[in-house]
């Protein structure tokens, strides 16, 4: 870099300005025309371009005194009789350190630079040692044993390892990229120059016509719905002509050999081996185990997210799960996207249209009688699950309110009721439901007297959540009187009749009854 700004000031100060120099001998009549001078400038430049080690050559510089009409060409060879003198002089052995030659008009201080360049460029590369250079498409490019042997300008040569290439070489294609039989050649570049040597490989096409599978996987006993790992496999594929070559699983993708099941997909009962296939078609079996279970008995644990379909809207069973009785196992938790995994069925599948007037979703097992079913033709919004508390209910109490609200055994029991001054002091509610202006909705709810506190009166909707509509309901407010240990599951339908909210309530009222009571169900559908 710092030779490069150098060349660069020289050349500016060659064709602008005049120099200081050194003084030289001349005649007294030279020295004062010289002294008088106007200018001088470069007419016809001297050899420029060097490579390291020839000797300076100014036999064809001429230069220009004077400006204007009153100019003079003075040739190198009238320099010495017009007491012009050059430093470095004509024909010396020139090296790196020689970066312009400086004109001088004998001891008058004018002159000029002209600027020279002396290198010892790599010109031309020649493989000596020859790489690896017979290939089947998939293998990767190996340059380990590459050596070429650079010419330099003047005629000294080096070797040069593929170890020591460094930043300064390069090759298309490089070390380690996967071939393919259009690679017919490997390109060997100096970075610093245009030269470069062209190696041939040879690359044919990977089409054995036979394989035999030498080790298999490491892991090879799976239970359902473990994934595949195919590590450890080892397959040998025979070429036409005979040549044999081995492939691990790890490179399988790179000669395109693929797997059914593929490795990481979860494995069915059903799978006992894994087919190795190449694009040409010859297959491998690599055998695998897969215990079986015995399921004994199903049940749902969610149901679907979308239970509301238009005529012809896919089947979408995302959210839907199962769980599975295994003898000798733990239950197992079944997703949809497994239900092909583990041989759970529905009826309509996952992705079938959907058929206006269909109901319900059955979920079956093979071999089990009793099926699950799924009720269509609405949104469930909520649907309570009291196992593991009260579910997100809040029991408010004022004017002198107050009860006790807890979970028990899968139902959330309101007990030690204290009524407050209006029917409406005492409130078990869930909040924070949005219903859309025009839109019906249904809600079901099951309530059951305690045994031995005999029977209450209670009341039920859907209203306003935060105050905006005055705290209404938004349907019917129903109302149901229970005896004791009496229990009944109620319904209603309501449409909207308020602008959409986010803040609607399902809101269980206490009235000035004492007894207990218990929630066995809440279901909130949008129909």
């Amino acid at each position: 870099m710092i030779k490069n700004i150098n060349v660069v000031l020289l050349k500016l100060v060659a064709i602008v300005l005049p120099l200081v120099l050194f003084s030289t001998s001349c005649s007294s009549d030279e020295e004062s025309a010289y002294s008088r001078l106007s200018g001088i400038s470069m007419k016809t430049q001297p050899k420029v371009k060097y490579v390291l080690g020839e000797t300076l050559d100014l036999t064809s510089m001429v230069i220009t005194l004077g400006e204007g009409e009153n100019v003079e060409d003075v040739p190198y060879d009238s320099f010495e009789e017009k007491g012009i003198t050059t430093e470095p002089a004509n024909g010396k052995v020139l090296d790196f350190s020689d970066e312009a030659v400086t004109i001088k008009l004998g001891n008058t201080g004018k002159g000029m630079i002209q600027t020279i360049e002396v290198t010892n460029d790599i010109v031309e590369l020649i493989v000596k040692t020859e790489p690896k250079s017979n290939y089947v498409s998939g293998e990767m490019l190996d340059l380990s044993e590459l050596v070429v042997t650079t010419v330099q300008e003047d005629g000294t040569t080096t070797d040069v390892a593929f170890a020591d290439f460094g930043k300064k070489f390069g090759t298309t294609p490089m070390h380690g990229d996967i071939l393919a039989v259009n690679n017919t050649g490997v390109v060997i570049s100096y970075l610093e120059s245009e030269a470069k040597v062209t190696q041939s490989i040879d690359v044919i096409a990977f089409e054995p016509v036979s394989a035999t599978l030498v080790i298999g996987p490491t892991k090879n006993v799976y239970e359902v719905g473990e994934r595949l790992n195919l590590e450890g496999t080892v397959i040998n594929y025979v070429l036409p002509g005979g040549l044999e070559l081995e492939l691990s699983f790890e490179d399988f993708a790179s000669f395109g050999v693929t797997t059914t099941p593929a490795n990481e997909d979860k494995l069915k009962a059903s799978d006992n081996e894994v087919q190795a296939m190449t694009v040409s078609g010859t297959v491998v079996g690599i055998p695998i185990t897969v215990n079986q279970i015995n399921v004994t008995g199903m049940t749902l644990e969610f149901a679907p997210d979308k239970t509301l379909y238009a005529d012809g809207e896919l089947i979408d069973l995302k959210g839907l799960s199962v769980i599975l009785a295994v003898t000798g196992k733990d239950d197992i938790i079944v997703a949809s996207e497994d239900f092909d995994i583990y041989g759970v069925t529905t009826n309509p599948a996952e992705g079938t249209a959907y058929v206006d007037g269909t109901t319900e979703i059955v979920v079956g097992y093979p071999g089990i009688a009793d099926t699950i079913s799924i009720s269509l033709g609405s949104e469930i919004l909520y649907e309570s699950d009291f196992s593991g508390g009260i579910d997100g209910w809040t029991n408010q109490g004022n004017d002198g309110g107050s009860s006790n609200v807890y979970a028990k055994d899968g139902v959330m029991i309101s007990d030690n009721v204290v009524p407050g001054a209006n029917p409406w002091s005492l409130q078990l509610y869930k909040p924070n439901f949005t219903l859309e202006k025009g839109v019906k909705y249904k809600l079901t709810i099951e309530l059951m007297a305690v045994p031995g506190e005999g029977g209450f009166n209670f009341s039920f909707t859907v209203g306003d959540g935060d105050g905006r509509d005055g705290w209404q309901p938004y349907g019917l407010q129903e109302s149901l009187s229970l005896s004791d240990s009496e229990s009944t599951r109620e319904s209603y339908v309501f449409t909207m009749p308020n602008n959409t909210t986010d803040k609607a309530r399902i809101l269980l009222d206490n009235g000035y009854q004492t007894n207990s009571v218990i929630v066995k169900y809440v279901k909130f559908e949008k129909l």
